[in-house]
């Protein structure tokens, strides 16, 4: 086998063997076989920061631990057909409008640069939900 070939084939095979490492960079966790995205926990530390909260190793970790935990408690309510009931489809409508009014308030007391960001890692994480209902 000719070098070329040879080295062409341990490319290859080093693309494969570590493919599985780039999802895990973009996922903190897997919950019953469902990944947990970084960008979730990354919306959890802007918003700490936002309230004044220095970023640190623990808060990255306590962070880290409440999206793991959401997502299981997702999972759960999912299992006993809670998102189908009335009751929550009005609270989620409540929490829909409350959430519009928090960033029209964050809107007009924060930077353009601030604003931007937080949007962006807001429609990130409501795409992650998007998909993984879909």
């Amino acid at each position: 086998m000719t070098q070329p070939i040879r080295i062409a084939r341990l490319a290859c095979i080093a693309v494969v063997a570590l493919a599985p490492l780039a999802s895990l960079a973009q996922n903190v966790a897997t919950v019953n076989g469902k990944p947990v995205p970084k960008s979730r926990v990354d919306l959890l530390l802007n918003q700490a920061a936002r309230g004044g909260q220095q970023k640190s190793p623990e808060l990255e970790q306590r962070a880290r631990e409440e999206v793991v935990l959401r997502e299981i408690f997702a999972q759960e309510a999912e299992k006993k057909g809670i998102p189908a009931s009335a009751d929550y489809r009005s609270q989620m409508e409540l929490v829909r409008q409350t959430v519009a009014d928090e960033i029209m308030i964050f809107a007009f007391t924060h930077g353009i640069n601030e604003r931007i960001r937080s949007l962006e890692l807001l429609a990130q994480a409501w795409k992650e939900r998007v998909e993984v209902k879909g």
